[in-house]
């Protein structure tokens, strides 16, 4: 699927079969961008490409195996390109000779679907501290989350929080702010039960076993939202004993949901967004949706010292980006800093 958007981008999956007789072992990779007969532009797939944390996708196949490369994501796709070819720098081995060789594939583009327009979850002032770029753990990372974003609420001198001590939930700014709906919807799932994570400095771990019983623990306490159109929304990460909805209720564009907590794989409050074509996050063929915010407020911050100051630009629409600072479009443009 590519997404058409600031930056065009596409993530897919591969497999890829070994069926010469010999072994073989992929040296590098690169990303060739069509347009029907034209070549619009390539890129080469750095080593990280084989040694990404997730998926350590292979690089020696043996004769007769196959290797899933997973979550393969490319940004910077070209206007106008309906399918990559990745061409394959090969090794063969075989006894006591080797060979080089290139092989090649190609994967089509299936256009993402129409980004649905939100309004920001929430009021006052957050930071987008994560994002969905190729490198992050929202695109690769599966659960729904390929276009995720996650928002930490800002307060004087642009902290998250009064105290350097991470995980400690009393000094967030945004632990306890009010959650709310980013689109008229449904309630199709409310998970409520999951206790905040306190005094953390790294994500929570779980064994194998209970990661298997219970999956969606990661997300903490969630709220899911059928938004129509085959779209639902995920807020995450809720604030224990918080959640003001049941399913089946229907709710508006900016009524309250929940609260923000540190639930699940979290260390510090805030609010996780997704839209997924799924209701249900583990879902083994959930896929996540882009979407796009509607008229906000995007800050960024000019100058150093005292001579610092925050320039508001009103968005009709958009995706923003990471560390940027964003509030509903009714907030004052002129924020100190300090």
């Amino acid at each position: 699927m590519v997404h058409r958007g600031a930056v065009a981008d596409a993530v897919f999956d591969l497999e890829i079969e070994n069926t010469a007789d010999f072994n073989v072992k992929v040296k590098a990779v690169t990303a060739v961008f069509l347009d029907g007969d034209r070549t619009l532009g390539s890129v080469v797939l750095e080593r990280e490409f084989f040694k990404d944390q997730v998926y350590q996708r292979a690089s020696r196949i043996d004769r007769g195996k196959r290797a899933e490369w997973r979550a393969i994501c490319l940004e910077g796709v070209p206007a106008g390109a309906d399918r990559v070819r990745l061409d394959l720098d090969v090794t063969a081995s075989g006894g006591l000779r080797r060979s080089g060789s290139s092989e090649s594939v190609e994967v089509g583009f299936d256009a993402a679907p129409e980004p649905p327009g939100l309004r920001l979850p929430f009021e006052g002032y957050w930071r987008v501290s994560q994002g969905h770029t190729c490198s992050n753990d929202h695109r690769v990372g599966g659960f729904g989350s390929d276009y995720a974003w996650d928002f930490a609420a800002v307060g004087p001198g642009g902290r998250s929080s009064a105290s350097d001590e991470a995980g400690n939930n009393a000094d967030s700014y945004s632990f306890g702010k009010p959650v709310l709906a980013p689109a008229d919807g449904r309630v199709v799932r409310v998970i409520g039960d999951v206790a905040d994570n306190e005094g953390l400095k790294s994500y929570p771990r779980k064994s194998l076993l209970d990661g298997l019983q219970r999956p969606e623990w990661i997300f903490g306490n969630f709220i899911v939202l059928d938004i129509g159109d085959g779209a639902f929304a995920l807020l995450a990460h809720l604030k224990q004993g918080s959640i003001l909805v049941e399913p089946g209720r229907h709710v508006r564009a900016g009524d309250p949901l929940a609260e923000c907590g540190n639930s699940g794989n979290s260390f510090d409050p805030h609010v996780h967004l997704q839209i997924m074509d799924r209701p249900d996050p583990t879902d083994p063929d959930v896929r996540g949706l882009p979407a796009v915010f509607v008229d906000y407020l995007q800050f960024v911050v000019v100058g150093e010292g005292e001579q610092r100051d925050l320039l508001a630009k009103r968005m009709p629409t958009g995706d923003p980006p990471e560390w940027s600072v964003v509030a509903p479009a009714t907030a004052d443009q002129r924020l100190p800093l300090d």
